[in-house]
């Protein structure tokens, strides 16, 4: 199993540290879990020959082609490597699948809380190319040649060029993740060179069982930062216009769906502490849940294997919202929370110890993710003992299966 962490493309770590291995270790598989470059020294792009982009979805391929030529000397079998990650992480993923360079390489896929379809993941030319110039700008590099510009950039100090990526950032950590994944010119070296889209439809993917889902309330941790100082909350309603720009992927521009999606969500009202499950609702929606229905859509119907689709509704005894703010109003189950029960994330919850329940999450969660990377199915007939089998996505109903506690599961 070959985890690739998430973090918005530009933060994160592979370390033990981070997602340690524990939870997997009674299982019969093998965790590989990688680093990956990133911010601006992973996925800069100025749209062409000096600099095409993707370095790291680049370095994610080389590692997963490494561990099909060598897994087998560590007891693992290169003929079944499963491929996981999650938000940016899944995004890679899935875009893993996608690319000439990795999707031979692959042979099962899980897919959390994240997409190659999400707006957040890819960037225009256009946009790539500004935000090269701009980080140039920063650092007093040349910005009207793509040459120098790189030439310039490559005499920088890494942390210099790492230190400025804050900068791109707008009030209320609403980033516009300025470095992404981009569309390539043709070449031998190219990681991608289509819109994902033209690949899935065409059937030039990797062929094999899928699995994808999110949690059920993912946008808690866009919501409880906003709830968190009063400021915050204003800035929800002074900067809605721009907020939905990014929420939803949607032009500048475009006012009147602003006003339809305010009206949608808020009545139109001034969002205030009262609204605090709409303004999940909207962070879920936009970033998440609509990437999810394209994706499972699509593979139904261009693949010929087996999509399985979940969602998570499990509140254990801690969750990510408590880190972005207003610790003390239970938000649900919020972006990231599944990771509680797949590793032990000492870093991000080091006073953390999981409770008997949690426990049991644990055991579920790994076992039904391993048994999917083993057999391609979550719920095999002879070695699940949980009270619903999972079954795959069978008709335009998009069937899912919802994981709300260890004995609460169902189709």
């Amino acid at each position: 199993m070959f985890y690739i962490h998430g973090g918005a493309f530009v933060l994160g770590s592979g370390g033990n540290e981070w997602v340690g291995p524990d939870y997997f270790m009674d299982k019969r598989i093998v965790l590989v879990v990688i680093n990956y470059r990133l911010g601006a020294l992973g996925f800069l792009s100025t749209a062409d020959k000096w600099a095409p982009g993707n370095n790291g979805l680049k370095d994610q391929s080389l590692a997963l082609r490494w561990v099909k030529d060598n897994i087998v000397y560590f007891g693992g079998d290169s003929n079944k490597i499963t491929v996981f990650g999650n938000s940016a992480g899944a995004a890679c993923a899935h875009y893993q699948m996608i690319s000439p360079l990795s999707k031979e390489l692959i042979n099962r896929i899980i897919v959390q809380s994240g997409s190659a379809y999400a707006h957040y993941a890819i960037s225009t030319s256009e946009d790539a190319r500004k935000h090269a110039n701009q980080l140039g700008e920063y650092l007093d590099c040349s910005t009207t040649f793509s040459k120098d510009l790189i030439d310039c950039l490559k005499s920088v100090h890494a942390y210099q060029i790492v230190k400025q990526e804050t900068r791109f950032s707008s009030f209320d950590n609403q980033t516009t993740l300025p470095f992404r994944i981009v569309v390539e010119s043709e070449s031998d070296s190219a990681f991608l060179t289509e819109d994902p889209l033209i690949t899935i439809r065409s059937g030039n993917v990797s062929s094999v069982p899928f699995m994808t889902g999110i949690v059920t309330e993912e946008g808690a941790y866009k919501a409880a930062g906003a709830f968190n100082k009063e400021e915050l909350l204003q800035w929800q309603n002074n900067e809605f216009d721009d907020i939905v720009t990014l929420t939803f992927g949607i032009a500048k521009d475009e006012s009147r769906v602003s006003r339809s999606i305010k009206e949608f969500y808020f009545g139109n009202k001034a969002i205030d502490s009262s609204m605090k499950s709409q303004l999940t609702d909207m962070y879920t929606d936009g970033l998440f849940l609509w990437g999810l229905d394209a994706t499972v859509r699509l593979h139904f119907k261009y693949s010929n294997q087996p999509v399985y689709q979940y969602l998570f509704g499990y509140r254990g005894s801690t969750s990510y919202s408590k880190l972005f703010g207003d610790p003390l109003h239970n938000y649900g189950v919020s972006h990231t929370d599944e990771l509680l029960y797949l590793f032990p994330l000492k870093t991000t919850f080091p006073k953390y110890t999981p409770s008997r329940r949690d426990e049991k999450m644990i055991d579920l969660l790994t076992t039904l993710w391993t048994n999917f990377a083993t057999t391609g199915k979550p719920t095999p007939e002879r070695s699940f003992l949980g009270p619903a089998t999972w079954n795959p996505v069978q008709s335009e109903n998009f069937e899912y299966y919802f994981i709300k506690d260890y004995n609460n599961l169902n189709m």
